[in-house]
């Protein structure tokens, strides 16, 4: 892997809201007008992200000498933008 090959620093970005992606808002005909975001789906991104975070704790103190990890959340930025346009 990429750490065998001198590779020491790791950025791992988190998902995004899935229930905010547009193909996922306007999935039901019934309510093609309306723009919600799919709570179940952005459950199991956080979900993810979470298990994605406590992944990189344990791969920290595994003894990967020199290695240095960082999560990026990319879940909450996204969601306050499409929460928030008016902010950016």
């Amino acid at each position: 892997g990429l750490y065998r090959l001198g590779a020491r620093r790791f950025i791992v970005a988190g998902i995004s809201p899935l229930g905010c992606l547009p193909v996922e808002m306007t999935i039901d005909p019934a309510d093609a007008f309306v723009r919600n975001c799919i709570e179940s789906l952005n459950a199991v991104a956080t979900s993810y992200n979470l298990k994605l975070e406590n992944a990189l704790r344990t791969i920290k103190q595994s003894g990967f000498s020199g290695a240095k990890l960082a999560y990026a959340d990319t879940y909450y930025p996204m969601l306050d933008m499409m929460q928030n346009p008016d902010k950016y």
